[in-house]
């Protein structure tokens, strides 16, 4: 083997090293565990929406659909999440930052690209909900606001 085509071989190696060190731990939808947690509306101690993070993505249209936006979930430390939503162009995107707690998705932060209006983090998660057109479930009763 030439010098010249080892080195092609080792830049090519690194690159694929490096494309799978970027994406790995990015998911297009949270996994079983996560989707099945109640998503807070914010600290978990006293804040309860009686609603699953999967039914919440589903109302929203942010389960990856053909028509959903194109959400990514990535996880780098363990037990916090952050989802990705990319709105319109591919520039243009909002993130959600979670923690799970006591059995809960807890938010703690929303950042947006810089042409998406900022939101709070209790003001998006309540546009989430309010989306939500059935009762929660008689079991689930909320600790208050």
């Amino acid at each position: 083997m030439k010098p010249s085509t080892a080195w092609i071989l080792l830049v090519v190696g690194l690159c694929a090293a490096a494309y799978w060190f970027a994406t790995s731990g990015q998911l297009n939808y949270p996994p079983p565990e996560v989707a099945s947690l109640e998503l807070a509306r914010g600290d978990a101690a006293s804040s309860s929406s009686c609603l699953s993070v999967e039914d919440v993505l589903r109302v929203n249209n942010l389960n990856n659909g053909p028509t959903s936006p194109t959400t990514t979930w990535t996880s780098r430390v363990k037990n916090e999440w952050t989802l990705r939503v990319e709105l319109g162009k591919r520039t243009s995107w909002r993130a959600y930052t979670f923690v799970v707690e006591q059995g809960r998705l807890v938010p703690v932060g929303v950042v947006s690209s810089d042409d998406v209006p900022d939101v709070g983090t209790q003001e998006a998660i309540d546009e989430w909900i309010a989306k939500i057109h059935s009762p929660p479930s008689e079991s689930c009763k909320p600790t208050g606001d």
